[in-house]
């Protein structure tokens, strides 16, 4: 009877989870009613507005491509969209990462008042990330226009990684959300790796110029999430090794996230 009662919880808890997941995609009106606000409510006031982030984005990689390319052996051309598309992923990546430790702490207030899925959150926080990309992706396009690089087939690609770059997205907020609101310190910890493993990632450098190092940058996961969209993109290839990696997070980093958001969902309106 114990061990039916205990797989009868198990059960249970997975079923809830799946419910709140479940209904909080189906919710996406709200959600992406919240993802507006908040960018409205940062930008409000502005005569720019939204605007900003492009802007912003678009000075920091004409710094980064004036600085660095005295630097590269490489030309300006190709330098300047390896540049520019590193940082766009990195901007995508990092946001999630970050943003995905706060989902639950942000709308502590509503989380509080309002019995609403908890996945409502998540998906506004995903979608907040993604509309700042879509302003990113302007640059991109524009300095692969002002370059004159050709795109090919291998170009429409970046389709289905970003596909993959939202569903991880979405196991990061569940699995880091739940921690980072448990241990608030978790937060800091990954800001401060985040800032470490910018300088880490061939983002504003060639893998080559590492020398003898270049065979440890495949221990950088980063490297492999920015690899599968940027070299579709400049070299037409498929980096099938950062595909084999990133699949292999995809599915283990999902599953792990899912046990974590059953076990610990209901514990959340205590932590906050």
């Amino acid at each position: 009877m114990t061990t039916i009662s205990r797989y009868s919880t198990y059960s249970s808890v997975y079923q809830a989870a799946w419910a709140d997941i479940s209904s909080g995609i189906a919710s996406w009106r709200l959600w992406m009613a919240l993802g507006f606000e908040d960018i409205r409510q940062r930008y409000m006031r502005s005569w720019v507005g939204v605007l900003w982030v492009a802007i912003s984005f678009a000075f920091f990689v004409a710094v980064k491509i004036l600085i660095f390319t005295p630097l590269s052996d490489n030309s300006i051309a190709e330098f300047s969209v390896f540049v520019t598309v590193g940082f766009f992923a990195w901007t995508y990546i990092s946001g999630m990462i970050v943003d995905g430790c706060v989902p639950f702490v942000n709308m502590q207030g509503w989380i509080n008042g309002i019995r609403m899925p908890l996945t409502v959150y998540v998906c506004q926080s995903i979608w907040r990330n993604l509309i700042i990309t879509m302003y990113n992706s302007l640059v991109v396009f524009g300095v692969i226009l002002i370059v004159g690089m050709d795109l090919t087939a291998h170009s429409l690609l970046i389709f289905p990684v970003f596909l993959v770059y939202v569903i991880n997205a979405f196991w990061v907020h569940l699995l880091m959300g739940i921690i980072a609101t448990r241990y608030r310190d978790v937060l800091h910890l990954v800001q401060t790796i985040m800032r470490v493993l910018f300088f880490m990632t061939p983002i504003l450098w060639y893998p080559e110029q590492m020398g003898g190092l270049m065979k440890y940058l495949i221990f950088n996961p980063i490297l492999h999430y920015i690899r599968i969209l940027r070299d579709p993109i400049i070299y037409s290839t498929i980096p099938w090794e950062s595909v084999y990696v990133v699949g292999s997070i995809t599915v283990f980093g999902f599953i792990g996230s899912i046990i974590l958001f059953a076990l610990n969902r209901h514990k959340v309106v205590f932590w906050l």
